[in-house]
């Protein structure tokens, strides 16, 4: 269904039923792969979640990649309000 819809266009306005918690988590990681910023307030709103269910689905993304993939990181931005996936070389170049 994604592929039909397009993942880039607003969920809410094309899914006709709730993600379970899975999907969620699975959506926020596509995002981060393919370089886009994510914001709790944006997927809470959009999925119907709270930021705690959000937070726990961060918390996993993040421990997936700390058991597979070991040179990617999930950083917060603070000033956007937002978690971003870097490889570590990339994380060096945006510290500096």
């Amino acid at each position: 269904m994604l592929a039909e819809i397009g993942v880039e266009k607003d969920l809410s306005k094309y899914w006709n039923m709730k993600l379970n918690k899975s999907q969620v988590c699975l959506y926020i990681f596509y995002k981060l792969l393919k370089g886009q910023r994510v914001n709790a307030r944006e997927i809470s709103d959009m999925f119907s979640i709270t930021t705690v269910s959000f937070a726990r689905d961060i918390q996993e993304i993040r421990a997936f990649l700390a058991n597979i993939f070991s040179t990617y990181e999930l950083v917060y931005i603070k000033k956007e309000d937002s978690y971003v996936l870097y490889k570590y070389e990339e994380r060096k170049d945006f510290i500096n």
